[in-house]
C-alpha cells in the first residue's frame, strides 16, 4: 500500500500542527510552572520557573527568574540567572540563606574593673556571647590589665560550663603600665552555647582587668 496523499489544504494544516507542537516544546523547555512538592532529581530550566507551593530539589538551575510561593529547599547547588522570590524559607545545603545574608553577631564591652585571682582562669564578667544558630563563629577578644610588672598575662576563649580553652594569648609584663592581651579564632558552636573571654595571670596577688575589655562574635559558616 502506498503512502496516502492528502489534499493540499490538509498538508498545510498538518504543517501548521507540526509548527505549533515545536513551539510548545520550546516553551516547555524555557518555562516551568510547578504546583509544589519534591523532585526526585535535579531541576534545570532554561527560562522562568514558578512554583505555586513549596519546592524541594537536589540541585536547581534556572537561567531566568525563580518564584516560589512557599519554602524552597535545595540539597546541593542552586543557580538563578534572574530574580529570586521566595515567600517562605530558602534553604540551600541544609542551611537557611538568611544566615548568610544576615548572620548573627554580638559585641560586649566591659564597663568596670574586675579583680582576677592569681593563677586561676576566670571569665570576664559581661564579655560573653550566646550562639543563636549552629555554625562556626569568628571571635575576637581583648583584655586590658592594670599596672603591674610581675608575671604573665593570658586571655583565651572558653565555652562556659568548663569547656576547653581556645587560642591563648600569653604575654610577660615588663613595665608598670596597662597591658593588653588580644586574640582571634574561628570556633564551632551549637545554638544555645555560650562563649566567654577568660583571663589568667601570675602577678602573685589579685589583679584587675579594666574597663574596655571586650568580646565580639559573628556567625561565619555552617558546621
Amino acid at each position: 500500500m502506498g503512502i496516502p496523499s492528502y489534499p493540499e489544504d490538509w498538508a498545510t494544516k498538518f504543517a501548521e500542527i507540526d509548527r505549533r507542537l515545536a513551539e510548545l516544546a520550546a516553551a516547555a523547555a524555557s518555562r516551568v510552572a510547578f504546583t509544589g512538592g519534591t523532585l526526585p532529581g535535579d531541576l534545570t530550566v532554561n527560562g522562568l520557573l514558578t512554583a505555586n507551593g513549596g519546592l524541594t530539589a537536589p540541585d536547581l538551575a534556572a537561567t531566568d527568574d525563580l518564584t516560589v510561593g512557599d519554602d524552597l529547599t535545595v540539597g546541593g547547588d542552586a543557580t538563578v540567572g534572574g530574580g529570586l522570590g521566595v515567600t517562605g524559607t530558602l534553604t540551600v545545603g541544609g542551611t537557611s540563606l538568611a544566615l548568610f545574608l544576615n548572620p548573627p553577631f554580638g559585641t560586649t564591652v566591659k564597663g568596670g574593673a574586675q579583680s582576677i585571682p592569681n593563677t586561676t582562669y576566670t571569665g570576664v564578667t559581661g564579655c560573653t556571647y550566646t550562639a543563636s544558630a549552629n555554625g562556626y563563629y569568628g571571635l575576637t577578644g581583648t583584655a586590658w590589665w592594670d599596672n603591674n610588672t610581675t608575671g604573665r598575662r593570658e586571655a583565651a576563649f572558653r565555652i562556659q560550663g568548663g569547656g576547653a580553652l581556645y587560642v591563648c594569648d600569653s604575654r610577660h609584663s615588663s613595665a608598670n603600665t596597662p597591658l593588653m592581651t588580644s586574640l582571634a579564632a574561628l570556633i564551632p558552636m551549637t545554638a544555645g552555647q555560650t562563649v566567654e573571654l577568660a583571663v589568667w595571670h601570675s602577678a602573685g596577688a589579685a589583679l584587675n582587668v579594666l574597663t574596655g575589655s571586650r568580646l565580639e562574635a559573628i556567625w561565619r559558616r555552617p558546621l
